[in-house]
């Protein structure tokens, strides 16, 4: 099982649920929902570029090496043991300052949890010798979890409407394998992939 490389720190989880409950309501109506809503995984939200990541495989960096921290936390939820939204708050040096930014229910928390299970899950990943960090490709909203032990990465899908270029979610990649078909991804914003070393 890979463990978060960035955990919440204790001192925050208190002042996340602060945020979230005049908001809670949202995802979670009526008093019982209210009572039951729990935080599950939270993850610091990471953002890199296609771009980025393929340049940093083939320069020989490791893939995190170009994956930037965004200065938000993304917190799933759940009720009754099952995740049904997601949370986002800025987490800054002082808990003092952080700030609700949204919530939300449906297909991202939903994928993310069952991607988190399936590494839970996954025999290559049974040692704590995994971290994992959450990663948002903007230009083309793709998330994937990016798992490190030193310097062997795999990238487990998490959301992606590129199932057909062999980036489905749930699929298991290598670092070497995720490049590879990162340069299949169709042009967004003047910029195509497929064209990169």
């Amino acid at each position: 099982m890979a463990v978060p490389k960035y955990p919440i720190p204790a001192s925050y989880v208190e002042t996340v649920k602060a945020l979230l409950q005049p908001n809670l309501p949202v995802v979670f109506p009526g008093p019982e929902g209210l009572a039951a809503a729990s935080l599950r995984e939270s993850f610091p939200l990471h953002t890199a570029g296609a771009e980025e990541l393929i340049a940093a495989h083939h320069a020989g960096r490791t893939l995190e090496s170009v994956c930037g921290q965004t200065g938000i936390w993304h917190h799933q939820l759940q009720l009754n043991g099952e995740v049904k939204g997601f949370a986002r708050t800025t987490a800054p040096e002082d808990p003092g300052g952080a700030q609700f930014l949204s919530l939300m229910d449906g297909r991202l928390a939903h994928e993310l949890d069952r991607t988190i299970q399936a590494v839970d899950h996954d025999s290559r990943f049974e040692s704590n010798d995994y971290t994992a960090i959450l990663v948002l490709i903007p230009m083309v909203a793709f998330y994937f979890l990016l798992l490190s032990n030193g310097p062997e990465e795999w990238v487990v899908i998490a959301c992606s409407m590129f199932g057909s270029l062999g980036l489905a979610p749930l699929t298991v990649l290598s670092a070497g394998e995720f490049v590879d078909r990162l340069r299949r991804l169709p042009e967004r914003g003047g910029v195509q992939f497929q064209d990169r070393p």
